[in-house]
């Protein structure tokens, strides 16, 4: 069994909104221009920069202070936990996290901005472990 795992991922990202706010022009008349988009999606960059060398130092950064993140529903806290008690320890465990096919739709109505990305990511494992359940069929974790 190979230690590659390969997925699509589409995300609706409206904690991007409060990622993105401080970024986004106050002036109504400037809200549309490319400057403000090309600011949200160099941070979408930069956040990727940081899940591809699989380290969150200075990512904190990228998110407003009071922003929170919610992941497959649940409430993960602000960015400072989140990093710290799951993305961090999860990205400890690729050896490799690679994104393709980069696709992304920024939409701003302030006070906010929207963004819509669409990639594929391969992670290659350190390792693979299994475990058992209650089902008796072995599974990766």
């Amino acid at each position: 069994m190979k230690n590659l795992y390969t997925d699509s991922y589409r995300r609706h990202c409206g904690i991007i909104a409060l990622l993105i706010l401080a970024v986004c022009s106050s002036s109504p008349a400037q809200v549309n221009s490319n400057k403000d988009y090309d600011q949200i999606k160099t941070i979408l960059r930069q956040y990727q920069a940081t899940i591809e060398k699989l380290d969150t130092t200075g990512s904190a950064q990228l998110f407003a202070s009071e922003s929170k993140i919610f992941e497959q529903g649940g409430d993960e806290g602000s960015f400072l936990h989140y990093a710290a008690h799951h993305l961090a320890p999860e990205l400890g465990e690729f050896e490799s996290f690679k994104f393709s096919n980069y696709k992304v739709n920024v939409t701003i109505d302030l006070p906010y901005a929207f963004a819509e990305e669409t990639y594929n990511y391969t992670i290659k494992l350190k390792k693979i472990r299994f475990r058992f359940i209650a089902s008796e069929r072995l599974h990766p974790f």
